[in-house]
């Protein structure tokens, strides 16, 4: 099933889970697109972003008429928090795939506004500070409110200790995922399998969509950074996702530790696990490729040591 949304910024306040016919005053951040991802799916994907974005001030300038319906609106400037904010929104509505309705009005045509409504008085130079963001559906002509987006600016909080980022990447069958959830208990650290966030991408493709993967892991990595808490989050990482941690991950304190037993330990029944002859197939593509033996982070060769050794050593590494 198709939806149809957009994402608005408040300028008078609505109401969560009301049906509008018309939409009180409010700036669109994103005009309308479609996507298969149900409301709360949607709101999973965006609400680490707002959750670090800051109030922003609107500026409001002369009024004009926009659209095809010569819609009288107040002209907002385009000042670099919402350049910002409505850029990296359009970062993660790509990586799941959303169609927009009217893409000539998306990234560098962004004109922000706000349409004039009764009794509401702007004047120009006017200011307004928003602080909270909705995802509208739009059903039957109508505007349901789905989910409402408090921008707190997490990322600007003084933390009392540096949080801590452990990646731990490998091959298929190198014992990542059961060793990042024993880490992160051990730890007490937020736990990400991107495995999961994978499910979120609509027919998901090995073979194009892994930077789509990593847009929505540093998304909640760095929501858990800014929140104060320690994350472990494991899958393949490549060179080009290594390069984009140290710029987009907020935190200095970053370990990517590779997982890497020998390639016919790999291969094999580890535990419970019998892999398919695809998965076989992939464990030596990996190895062909690199993926257990990059040029960066830490490795670890676990082909003999236990699931507590592996933590143990990783531990050792992080100073934990």
């Amino acid at each position: 099933m198709k939806h149809r949304y957009l994402f608005i910024l408040e300028v008078t306040p609505v109401d969560v889970g009301k049906t509008y016919d018309e939409l009180p005053s409010h700036l669109t951040l994103m005009s309308r697109f479609f996507s298969d991802l149900s409301p709360g799916q949607m709101d999973v994907v965006v609400r680490p972003l707002f959750s670090q974005a800051v109030p922003t001030d609107l500026t409001f300038g002369e009024t004009t008429e926009l659209g095809p319906k010569k819609l009288t609106v107040h002209m907002v400037e385009h000042n670099e928090e919402l350049k910002q904010l409505h850029h990296k929104l359009r970062i993660l509505l790509d990586s799941v795939n959303v169609e927009y309705e009217y893409p000539q009005f998306i990234g560098e045509h962004h004109k922000p506004h706000v349409t004039r409504r009764e009794g509401m008085q702007l004047d120009a130079a006017d200011k307004r500070t928003v602080t909270k963001a909705y995802l509208i559906e739009i059903v039957d002509d109508k505007r349901v409110v789905r989910s409402e987006f408090e921008l707190s600016g997490n990322e600007t909080k003084q933390l009392t200790h540096s949080p801590m980022l452990v990646f731990i990447s490998g091959s298929i069958n190198s014992g990542k995922t059961t060793t990042s959830k024993l880490l992160a208990e051990e730890l007490g650290a937020a736990l990400i399998n991107v495995d999961d966030l994978n499910d979120t991408i609509p027919n998901f493709n090995l073979a194009t969509d892994l930077d789509k993967s990593m847009d929505l892991a540093i998304a909640k990595i760095n929501e858990y950074l800014a929140e104060g808490k320690d994350v472990v989050a494991n899958y393949v990482v490549r060179q080009r996702d290594f390069d984009r941690f140290a710029k987009e991950i907020n935190t200095k304190e970053q370990y990517v530790i590779t997982l890497a037993p020998r390639l016919e330990v790999a291969q094999g029944k580890r535990g419970d696990r019998q892999l398919s002859d695809w998965e076989v197939a992939r464990v030596k593509y990996h190895y062909d490729t690199g993926v257990a033996s990059p040029a960066f982070g830490h490795i670890i060769d676990n082909s003999d040591i236990s699931l507590e050794e592996t933590a143990e050593r990783i531990r050792k590494i992080i100073g934990r």
